[in-house]
């Protein structure tokens, strides 16, 4: 389905079930208290309206800062890293929440900044809301990797022209050596979008085995490859955490991973190596969100 066709839905359940609910006061009002089953009814059809409303309009706008640690690093080195993933650019979301991005980002004065891919949706223009990255500060850098929506329509070349003019560093099947202000270092790579041009080999090219390494991929599924061994981390994208997640039950609607779905996000361990996948910024189809609130993620490596 097409974003407008669920746009369209989500409007006329709203308003269909309203007047359902007017129509149920105004006409048997005095009998609601009296009827169980009508009262029962009024609820649930109360509890879905509003859980439709929250999730549509309300909870996809509150940003949350989620903080998270990991032992990456000996004693005595510590490194604040800010993880961005899944803004999809679009119908959805617009400059103005790069902005919000940015601007809490910056807030918590990071020494890098990881940008995870799925910039945009697609559509021709989106890759100019984005022009507010280029305010991000972090004196390490920023550094990005492409998702698979980046290359839709053919864009993931223009989605990387347009992050390389803002002063981000773009990884497609690279890696980068990180030198720290003690003296330490530690190796920092990128692959390209798994159902695309992804190359892991090239990818961890000329690391050896004591090398530091950070591996940014946007599909977690790059785990389950044998050419992922090199990394010490790797953090990842791509899931949305489902977008509606329950509680006690997890995502809702199906993981687009071949990990499946009790991977959506949160911290995980496979192959000796640990990862994390964060739920990201954005929305895909439905503009809903559900108990998963849009984050961005905090990672102290010490």
């Amino acid at each position: 389905m097409r974003w407008w066709m669920f746009e369209l839905a989500i409007w006329i359940f709203l308003i269909a079930t309203g007047a359902a609910l007017v129509e149920i006061f105004t006409t048997h009002g005095r009998k609601i208290k009296k009827s169980s089953t009508l009262l029962m009814s009024v609820l649930v059809l109360i509890v879905v309206w509003g859980a439709v409303f929250y999730g549509s309009f309300v909870e996809p706008k509150i940003l949350a800062v989620r903080h998270e640690s990991y032992p990456l690093f000996s004693s005595g080195t510590s490194l604040r890293a800010v993880l961005i993933s899944d803004t999809h650019v679009g119908p959805y979301k617009t400059a103005v929440w790069i902005d919000e991005i940015v601007k809490k980002t910056n807030a918590e004065h990071p020494d890098i900044i990881f940008l995870l891919g799925d910039y945009i949706l697609g559509a021709e223009g989106d890759v100019f809301n984005l022009d507010g990255f280029g305010n991000l500060s972090a004196p390490l850098g920023v550094y990005a990797i492409l998702g698979n929506h980046d290359y839709d329509n053919e864009r993931e070349a223009e989605v990387q022209r347009e992050l390389e003019s803002l002063g981000i560093r773009v990884l497609r099947n690279e890696n980068d050596k990180i030198d720290l202000p003690n003296g330490q270092s530690f190796y920092l790579a990128g692959a390209s979008d798994m159902w695309h041009d992804a190359d892991l080999e090239k990818t961890f090219s000329g690391l050896m085995e004591d090398d530091k390494v950070i591996f940014l991929a946007h599909n977690p599924d790059a785990i389950l490859e044998p050419e992922t061994q090199p990394a010490d981390l790797m953090l990842s994208g791509h899931t949305h955490g489902g977008q509606i997640r329950l509680p006690f039950f997890g995502a809702v609607s199906k993981i687009p991973t071949r990990l499946g779905q009790k991977f959506g996000e949160g911290w995980f361990e496979m192959n000796n190596i640990d990862f994390f996948i964060t739920s990201g910024t954005g929305e895909m189809g439905p503009r809903a969100r559900l108990f998963n609130p849009p984050e961005i993620v905090i990672l102290e490596l010490n």
